[in-house]
């Protein structure tokens, strides 16, 4: 049977191998030379013209799409210097949590699977296809006239079309490579924690059932020796399941806390600026439309990383009730010393951090949201 990595990201992993963002498992420092030189190729030109621009001119309408563009080259350089760690981070999962399973538990984990891949199916396809889709707009409203980004053009399409179509290309190039390779890692950074939750789930369903699972073991396995040595063989196990879970976290933390950090800052600029966009375009249908396609992409990236964090926080929260809910009262002493210790370690919060420093949940959300509006209500008061 698949893995559940292999189940969920096989995709995914497939297109980031193909862009240089995922190392192979053979001719490692080639392949990461091949992503440096991808990602340069695709994404530096139209940044260096999108500065130019910039403080040449200012802000102009539809500069969020470019503030994004901006975001992601940032975040796709974090991505491509730390990929060895995504590698670590996917490897840990699918060494770790590839376990057997008792029937209860495959269900909890094949409906997580099954959810994941729902999700990250309809992510990906709702990231690359909206983000990309602003290349074919062509700015609906000046047609052969302006670039689907804001860049510096030292002529205008009449004086010089070669030039022009040149340009045009550079900013092809730069948002479907965007779009591709930030569906492809998004997916899969939060997919991965909502595996987590699953873990969770499992962790609890063997808590809950101890007294029931322990019995299957010994018929399914036949194996010798009494209940008791059997049960705290059990709860040990359940132990080092709660410390890889804790483990698998912090792993997390460090592979993508910078690449969500720059996600939330990307989520405060870009969401106000769509904001402000849809509201001069409300009286064009197809741009409006368009618009508000896109920024619900721009909200979805950001509310599910919030809402996934939140939903660890509070399955987590939950295992002590899970433990307090089993037939601990009919264990032996030892065993009741090994639940409590488990207990006590699960008081403390499974908290994930962007950047170190922005946490992970709905109250974040919130907080971009606020701070979006901000930047609408600066901006139109200018």
């Amino acid at each position: 049977m698949e893995g559940i990595i292999t189940q969920c990201f096989n995709r995914n992993l497939f297109i980031l191998k193909i862009m240089g963002l995922y190392p192979t498992s053979e001719n490692r420092s080639l392949h990461r030379i091949f992503g440096y030189i991808i990602y340069t190729l695709a994404m530096w030109p139209q940044f260096v013209l999108t500065l130019v621009r910039l403080s040449r001119d200012g802000i102009e309408d539809y500069s969020f799409i470019s503030a994004a563009i901006a975001f992601v080259t940032i975040k796709l350089l974090y991505l491509l210097i730390n990929c060895d760690d995504l590698a670590t981070c996917i490897n840990y999962f699918d060494r770790k949590f590839e376990r057997g399973w008792n029937v209860r538990q495959r269900e909890i984990v094949d409906m997580y699977v099954t959810k994941c891949r729902s999700f990250c199916t309809v992510f990906f396809f709702g990231i690359a296809l909206g983000l990309f889709g602003w290349v074919v707009t062509v700015r609906l409203q000046s047609y052969c006239t302006k670039f689907p980004l804001d860049i510096w053009s030292p002529s205008t399409c009449e004086s010089q079309p070669g030039l022009y179509f040149y340009l045009y290309a550079i900013c092809i190039i730069a948002v479907f490579y965007a779009s591709i390779a930030c569906a492809a890692i998004d997916t899969v950074a939060s997919g991965l924690l909502y595996l987590v939750v699953g873990q969770i789930e499992v962790l609890k369903e063997s808590l809950e059932n101890l007294d029931i699972n322990v019995k299957e073991e010994i018929i399914n396995r036949s194996e010798n020796g009494s209940n008791i040595k059997n049960t705290y063989t059990y709860i040990v196990r359940c132990i080092l399941h709660y410390n890889d879970i804790r483990n698998f976290t912090q792993t997390y933390e460090n592979c993508f806390s910078g690449l969500l950090f720059t996600q939330f800052s990307e989520g405060i600029m870009t969401i106000g600026l769509c904001c402000l966009e849809i509201i001069k375009a409300c009286i064009f249908l197809v741009l409006y439309v368009f618009l508000n396609n896109l920024f619900c992409i721009l909200l979805f990236q950001v509310y599910f990383f919030c809402y996934f964090g939140t939903l660890l926080v509070e399955e987590h929260n939950t295992v002590p009730r899970a433990i307090y809910m089993s037939k601990w009262y009919e264990c032996t002493k030892d065993c009741k010393k090994l639940l409590l210790v488990l207990m006590e370690c699960s008081k403390k919060p499974l908290v994930l951090n962007a950047g170190k420093i922005v946490e992970l949940s709905l109250e974040t959300f919130t907080a971009i949201l606020k701070s979006s509006y901000s930047v609408i209500c600066v901006l139109r008061s200018n």
